[in-house]
């Protein structure tokens, strides 16, 4: 090989090295802004993923405490409502008559005897 083809050859060889750390280098550069996208779009999402879990607590948050008073105020309608039947009860035994309760009786007794009421005593209803 003559001495200048060897110079040649080795420009060539440092001409091609040289390129190839270009390329290396522009790869490097591209991959570390790769890297810091990936770590904003990592970071925006861990972001707006603790942002949504926020409000979906805080909506089932919101959905059980209504649950709660739609319960409370349901417990205190049945609970007006027993009162209101007690009441209601009690006024009507306090205000029976004698007839209606010699038929009252009269019903227990043929419940217990078996034995069939007159029209006499059988009870009407109020």
């Amino acid at each position: 090989m003559s001495t200048r083809s060897h110079q040649l050859d080795v420009a060539a060889s440092a001409s091609a090295l040289d390129a190839l750390l270009q390329v290396e280098s522009a790869v490097a550069e591209r991959v570390a802004r790769a890297r810091a996208d990936a770590a904003v779009v990592i970071a925006n999402a861990t972001t707006a993923a603790a942002e949504l879990t926020q409000r979906a607590h805080a909506a089932l948050d919101r959905e059980l405490a209504e649950g709660n008073v739609a319960q409370g105020q349901a417990v205190t309608a049945i609970a007006r409502d027993v009162a209101q039947a007690a009441a209601d009860l009690v006024h009507r035994y306090r205000h029976i008559t004698t007839d209606e309760t010699a038929r009252m009786a009269a019903v227990v007794l043929a419940d217990v005897t078996g034995l069939a009421m007159s029209d006499r005593t059988r009870p009407t209803r109020p």
